[in-house]
């Protein structure tokens, strides 16, 4: 990416902007700067750009306020930076991870004793549950109608998301050499996790894929676009176009992901199952899922309950 955090930058650099008998501090922009530096190493390219972007808003804010360097930070600034999210209408959990992350860099430069320790805790906001929002089945069933309009590789993207329930940048970097006709089988080298997996795929979508390979020309992605894949902001695109032309008021691909996992627990698969098909590192993340089928699961307790089946009038 070209920001104003791809310049390279070493330790003596920064370093050397202080005299070694006062406070070690370093500049708000070099930390971050090294900080990347050091995520880069173990991180994807996703994570690396979520926290570029939130760096941005911050540097914002704090030079607004004319706060330069790390130490110059303090409780009040973190309290000010929460406060200045929450005007934004960010909610708790985004708020937290965002301080988060600047507490991130603060805690990299400590422990690589850049500067002289701050011991700055930021205690977090109480986080409101997320409420899951999935596709409507008869929007679905819309967007299935509205497929033939669409060029083909439109179409394997909404039926990959809405068949195998995996993320954007998996979907964007599948791989052609890794389908599996024969087992119906999709092998994701790039995941969330950095744990690889199988998931499964219909007869019907391999056919697609199978066509849409051979108008790829030989390309080792799925998704080809010039000398790499697709990006994610072209799955997002894809979908907003089709949510407004079919006015449609919730779809996303992480909306699909949550048809995927919803309509398998309802259909009576195992959590175990759903979490290992979703690539979720802990099956907690899974049982968020529960409580959209449990109130399906009451709706039918009130239909089906032994009294109401005897007639029993009360």
């Amino acid at each position: 990416m070209n920001n104003i955090f791809t310049k390279q930058i070493s330790f003596n650099d920064v370093i050397s902007l202080f005299h070694q008998d006062e406070e070690r501090d370093i500049y708000i922009k070099d930390a971050i700067k090294l900080f990347l530096q050091h995520k880069k190493l173990y991180d994807r390219q996703g994570t690396i750009d979520y926290y570029t972007y939130n760096f941005k808003m911050i540097i914002e804010f704090l030079e607004a306020k004319g706060i330069h360097t790390v130490r110059s930070i303090t409780k009040q600034t973190l309290e000010s930076l929460v406060l200045y999210f929450k005007g934004r209408k960010n909610k708790n959990l985004s708020i937290n991870k965002r301080i988060n992350a600047l507490m991130a860099v603060i805690h990299y430069v400590e422990e690589n004793d850049i500067i002289t320790p701050l011991n700055l805790i930021y205690k977090r906001l109480p986080e409101e549950q997320t409420k899951i929002e999935i596709v409507d089945m008869d929007d679905m069933k819309k967007i299935i109608n509205y497929l033939p309009g669409l060029c083909l590789r439109s179409q394997v993207m909404i039926l990959l998301l809405l068949t195998t329930g995996i993320r954007t940048s998996e979907l964007i970097n599948i791989e052609s050499d890794n389908i599996d006709f024969k087992n119906l089988l999709i092998y994701l080298k790039f995941t969330k996790t950095k744990q690889a997996r199988y998931v499964p795929i219909l007869e019907t979508v391999a056919h697609k894929l199978k066509e849409l390979i051979k108008l790829n020309d030989g390309s080792k992605w799925l998704f080809p676009e010039k000398d790499s894949h697709i990006t994610s902001l072209a799955v997002k695109s894809l979908l907003r176009r089709i949510k407004k032309a079919l006015n449609i008021d919730v779809l996303s691909a992480h909306k699909l992901r949550h048809l995927y996992a919803t309509t398998l627990l309802k259909q009576g698969c195992d959590i175990k199952s759903v979490s290992r098909l979703l690539g979720h590192k802990s099956i907690r993340m899974t049982e968020r899922y529960i409580d959209l089928t449990d109130t399906e699961i009451h709706e039918k307790n009130r239909l089906n309950n032994p009294l109401n089946l005897m007639n029993f009038k009360g």
